[in-house]
């Protein structure tokens, strides 16, 4: 759509913001009709979505596939809830750890799947990450979407700095029970601040994973008071330091900030105990936690693997997805063009 947007604006009068606004138009399923000069915005008119603007307006579940002619026609290999026994729960957590599910049709005991463990960010939770499962579907690789402490569904206690390795024990566990997945094969991609939680994973639950990837994520100085104190003037678009109080379990920043050293991986020792192979990718220009926290990582414990995406910002999209997808497939020994994989990922309108 913006490249036949783009044409028209070669040879006319069309102005390159005029075409944004066209693509934003189209991407709520409309369009321009009646058009004497293409200068100037006709009569709009509600035109057919396609599945991917309908699921983005909330109008079918990313659980359906609904094509254009036939809306009531479920996903051929659709995306289960699977709510896992939180085996390992505490007094005041959960019972039941809700993931999202997709195995790969061919997957059997005989021929178990390797598996992507997908830890979710701040606020990017298992109904957005779903956009990566149907790609890694297509190449065989079962996937499996967690939500940290603090945010969607996760039952773990938010102030509890060990709660998250209770809750991916009982995940563990019970991918280890799926006799069509491959628990030898089992690799962690963490967002975000789910990276933090990819790096931790990395260290409490070494000899169960093949490798980790920590995206975006920090270890330890992302919780000091100088940091904190400043993010909300930084990349994120919206109240960080507040939302990440919230998210850790209290009620305020300042509270977080007396206590947010607890949960540093480096204080803790964690960083300085064995762990499974480990990818550390980022933006050398994050705004959203500390480049700094990469380094911390690779100068305590074993040797990790690392790369920053020169010139950008958080999580260093999307060069950074091409960098984690070609470390998956070494490890997974899977063959193709990583791009084909990131055609099966909606575009994202600019506004």
């Amino acid at each position: 759509m913006l490249q036949s947007i783009e044409a028209e604006v070669k040879g006319s009068s069309l102005t390159i913001a005029t075409a944004e606004v066209l693509l934003f138009i189209e991407s709520l399923g409309f369009q321009p009709l009646g058009q004497k000069n293409k200068s100037m915005p006709g009569k709009l008119v509600r035109k057919p979505s396609t599945r991917a603007q309908r699921r983005s307006r909330g109008e079918i579940s990313f659980t359906t596939t609904q094509t254009d002619a036939e809306d009531d026609r479920l996903m051929e290999h659709p995306i289960k809830e699977v709510r896992i026994p939180h085996k390992y729960a505490i007094e005041g957590e959960g019972d039941v750890v809700p993931v999202n599910f997709l195995l790969p049709p061919g997957a059997s005991p005989e021929k178990p799947a390797p598996t992507i463990l997908i830890i979710t960010g701040l606020d990017g939770y298992r109904t957005e990450l779903a956009v990566w499962q149907q790609g890694f579907l297509q190449k065989g690789v079962a996937t499996v979407i967690a939500e940290i402490p603090g945010t969607g569904d996760s039952p773990a206690a938010r102030r509890d700095p060990t709660s998250p390795d209770r809750q991916w024990s009982s995940v563990l566990d019970w991918i280890d029970t799926q006799k069509a997945i491959d628990n030898k094969k089992v690799v962690v991609w963490g967002f975000s601040t789910g990276g933090y939680y990819a790096l931790r994973v990395a260290h409490t639950h070494k000899d169960r994973l093949l490798a980790s990837i920590s995206l975006g994520g920090g270890a330890h100085h992302m919780f000091d008071r100088e940091w904190l104190e400043h993010v909300n003037k930084l990349e994120y678009p919206f109240d960080l330091g507040n939302t990440l109080a919230y998210k850790f379990g209290y009620p305020d920043l300042e509270s977080f900030i007396q206590e947010a050293g607890k949960f540093s991986l480096l204080n803790d020792g964690t960083l300085d105990k064995p762990c499974t192979k480990v990818l550390l990718v980022n933006g050398n220009d994050d705004e959203i936690f500390p480049i700094d926290d990469m380094f911390v990582a690779l100068e305590h414990g074993q040797p990790k693997l690392a790369r920053m995406v020169k010139g950008k910002k958080h999580m260093g999209e999307p060069d950074s997805f091409f960098i984690i997808l070609k470390f998956i497939y070494g490890l997974f020994g899977l063959e193709g063009n990583i791009m084909d994989q990131m055609k099966t990922l909606p575009s994202r309108p600019k506004y």
